[in-house]
């Protein structure tokens, strides 16, 4: 609902007011200068009312609008995103973490074969060359980033992201 003034109206309006609820000339001209109207072809200001000084409001159309009008379609904006689990950052950090351990172990050891199997996932570590401690905490930092932004539906897959993550950046 849109009360349409001209900055005439606004000023006698305003020198109606008591003093102290007024506001200055300048302030005035300087609302006036970056009040942007609605308009009804944007769907933000759809349903758009727009109501003169002495004009009756519509109040039988303004309650169908609010309470009959069938709601948009939801999009991408408007729809809820799936809440997940409270810990899931500190879960994909421990997971992770431990993923990095078990390489860095089996590589101090000299155990690593060219392919690794790593806790939590089902697929391997395709260790083609030796990663240093350095390089693994980077890619990981680069997963959580990524992740974070992106979070799977479900959590269970975050051993084998991360693992098919390492292998892509291994090569």
């Amino acid at each position: 609902i849109f009360p349409e003034r001209t900055i005439e109206e606004c000023t006698e309006l305003n020198k109606n007011k008591p003093e102290n609820e007024q506001y200055s000339e300048e302030v005035l001209k300087a609302l006036n200068m970056r009040f942007e109207p609605p308009e009804a072809k944007n769907r933000w200001d759809s349903t758009l009312y727009t109501i003169q000084v002495n004009e009756e409001l519509p109040y039988e159309d303004i309650a169908n609008t609010l309470f009959n009008k069938q709601a948009p379609p939801p999009n991408k904006s408007t729809i809820n995103k799936p809440l997940s689990d409270t810990n899931f950052l500190h879960d994909i950090d421990k997971t992770t973490q431990e993923i990095l351990t078990h390489i860095l172990t089996l590589q101090n050891n000299q155990l690593a074969s060219n392919s690794v199997s790593v806790p939590g996932a089902t697929e391997k570590v395709k260790l083609i060359r030796p990663v240093n401690l350095a390089e693994l905490r980077r890619w990981r930092q680069q997963f959580l980033t990524y992740i974070k932004m992106h979070p799977p539906s479900d959590a269970s897959r975050i051993s084998n992201m991360f693992v098919e993550y390492i292998n892509n950046l291994i090569l």
